[in-house]
């Protein structure tokens, strides 16, 4: 399925490419909402470094970012055995925005802080150095809304007063249903939204192919339906 609404989230995180100046914008959500699939869409014919955390030890986590940054903008740095330390990976980040636009994402930063609390920390001061004054554009996006709301963008988090924007993706409204169900009439929709809410996870499980009843039987009574 094609991407569906979004254009004024979309449009904002593409308008801050041109800025031409440091951005660090904070994207949040709750789990299957499409932060992800957003961020991919926005981005998918740029050149971006797009790194997905996970619940790995920190060793691991730095590992696999220095492959990631590697596969875009190689280094001696990067190939290390240990891998380097988030400071130095990320400074030679901010070294390279200096000349030009670096676009860096990390999806579910939180899993990241997981195994090393102190990265808000490392970022503020490396921000606070070096990195307003870069062209570095980076996005922190996260599943955990009290994470985010505390650890980021909290006035006792060490990012406080560093973000340039910031981005709660909300559900989707009920008139975009009709690109989701064109074959639908109107009141199945409505009651297609009243089931399934403005969730795309849960939007994509139903067919306008189907009568409503039949997707209610396949994709919620069936106990195997996601």
């Amino acid at each position: 399925m094609a991407f569906i609404n979004r254009e004024a989230e979309n449009q904002f995180l593409l308008d801050r490419i041109t800025s031409n100046k440091s951005e660090l914008i904070v994207v949040y959500g709750r789990r299957r909402i499409g932060k992800t699939e957003l961020l991919k869409e926005a981005f998918k014919k740029k050149k971006a470094i797009y790194f997905v955390a996970d619940l790995g030890a920190d060793q691991d986590q730095r590992r696999r970012f220095s492959e990631v940054v590697g596969l875009l903008y190689p280094s001696p740095l990067l190939q290390t055995e240990p891998p380097p330390e988030w400071d130095p990976i990320l400074r030679y980040l901010v070294d390279l925005g200096k000349k030009d636009r670096i676009v860096l994402i990390i999806d579910e930063f939180p899993y990241l802080c997981s195994s090393q609390p102190a990265l808000p920390s490392i970022l503020q001061r490396i921000w606070d150095e070096a990195g307003k004054d870069s062209k570095l554009y980076t996005i922190l996006c996260g599943s955990f809304i009290g994470f985010m709301e505390r650890e980021i963008l909290g006035h006792k988090s060490p990012l406080y007063g560093r973000r340039t924007g910031q981005l709660l993706l909300q559900p989707l409204s009920l008139h975009t249903l009709k690109e989701f169900f064109p074959a639908f009439s109107p009141e199945d929709r409505i009651s297609a939204y009243a089931i399934l809410g403005g969730v795309p996870a849960y939007l994509i499980q139903f067919s306008d192919k189907l009568s409503l009843k039949q997707n209610i039987e396949k994709q919620i009574l069936n106990s195997t339906a996601f």
